[in-house]
C-alpha cells in the first residue's frame, strides 16, 4: 500500500501501487506535480487500533475497542445516538440490536435478533450464525440507518521513502481563489460543498 501527504489539505492519499499514483488529491485536488512525499506502508506493519462507525445523518462519531465485544442499541453502547432515531414517534434500533467484535485480525458485525434488521450493503445478517467482515470505508446499515466503517491502524515502523520517483521541487504556491468545477464561481476560503450550486468536492485551488 502506498501513500501520499497531501502538502495543501494534510490529507493521506492511498493508492495500490506506483503506476496508480494520482495526480491530485482526492480530498482538495490540489496537484501532485510540484511537490510530493511517496511513501509505502505494507499492510502487517499496521496495527489495528479501533474502528470508527459514524452515522451519516448527523456525523455522530463511535469509537470500537479490539478489546471486547461491543453490543450497540438504544440501551447499550451509543445509546446517546440510537435513542433518538425514531420513525413514526417509534424507536428504530433495538435495545441490544447488533454487536461487533475484534478477533483474528479483523472486525466482525453480527444481528444480535433486532426488530428491524441489520444490513451490510444490501445484505440482511442472519441472527447469531453469520457475522460480517467490515472492510475499511464500508457502509453497514442498523435498520435503515447508514453508518461508514474506517478501521484505525497504528504504524508500527518508519515508514520509508521511495526515492525511485522523482519530482520536480518547486516553491509552494500561494493559493489565490478556489473555483467551483460544477458551477464556475469562486470563492475565497475553501468548504467541501460550493456554496452556488451546492455539489458536494468541486472546490479547486486557483494559484496566483
Amino acid at each position: 500500500m502506498l501513500k501520499i501527504l497531501c502538502p495543501n489539505c494534510n490529507k493521506e492519499n492511498f493508492f495500490e501501487s506506483r503506476s496508480t499514483v494520482p495526480s491530485e488529491c482526492s480530498f482538495c485536488f490540489d496537484s501532485f506535480s510540484s511537490s510530493i512525499t511517496l511513501t509505502e506502508t505494507k499492510e502487517d506493519e499496521r496495527e489495528i487500533i479501533g474502528l470508527s462507525i459514524t452515522y451519516q445523518i448527523t456525523q455522530q462519531r463511535l469509537e470500537i475497542s479490539t478489546l471486547h465485544k461491543t453490543i450497540l442499541g438504544r440501551e447499550n453502547f451509543g445509546a446517546n445516538i440510537f435513542s433518538k432515531i425514531l420513525f413514526n414517534g417509534k424507536a428504530v434500533v433495538s435495545r441490544k440490536h447488533c454487536s461487533i467484535e475484534f478477533r483474528e485480525g479483523n472486525f466482525y458485525l453480527l444481528d444480535e435478533g433486532s426488530l428491524n434488521g441489520t444490513f451490510y450493503g444490501v445484505n440482511k445478517l442472519s441472527c447469531k450464525n453469520f457475522p460480517q467482515v467490515i472492510e475499511n470505508k464500508s457502509i453497514f446499515y442498523i435498520g435503515e440507518e447508514a453508518f461508514l466503517a474506517e478501521i484505525n491502524y497504528r504504524e508500527l515502523k518508519e515508514e520509508v521513502s521511495l526515492n525511485s520517483i522523482e519530482v520536480n521541487q518547486e516553491e509552494k504556491r500561494m493559493i489565490k481563489l478556489y473555483r467551483c468545477r460544477g458551477c464556475g464561481s469562486s470563492f475565497e476560503n475553501f468548504s467541501d460543498e460550493c456554496p452556488n450550486c451546492e455539489k458536494y468536492n468541486t472546490l479547486i485551488p486557483i494559484y496566483e
